[in-house]
């Protein structure tokens, strides 16, 4: 359902399906993936960078680092754009 919403850019509906996936499985990869997602989505770059680091294990895991790493050029250049 989430996914669905995520689709047609309704991200605020997904984000709802998500924080009942999340509350009854805390550990759920994709849905701490989606809501990253989502969050970006939306332009809300620390949440999900936050989202992300939700995720167990997301220290060693390459693919999560990389996409931290986009997430952090992407909150400073948005905060040099706003100076």
């Amino acid at each position: 359902m989430g996914q669905s919403y995520y689709q047609v850019g309704k991200y605020e509906d997904a984000l709802a399906c998500l924080d009942v996936v999340l509350h009854i499985i805390p550990t759920h990869r994709e849905g701490h993936i989606s809501r990253s997602a989502t969050y970006f989505q939306m332009g809300e770059y620390q949440k999900s960078y936050d989202a992300l680091k939700n995720i167990r294990g997301w220290e060693d895991d390459e693919v999560i680092q990389r996409n931290m790493r986009a997430l952090e050029d992407r909150m400073k250049q948005q905060s040099e754009s706003q100076n």
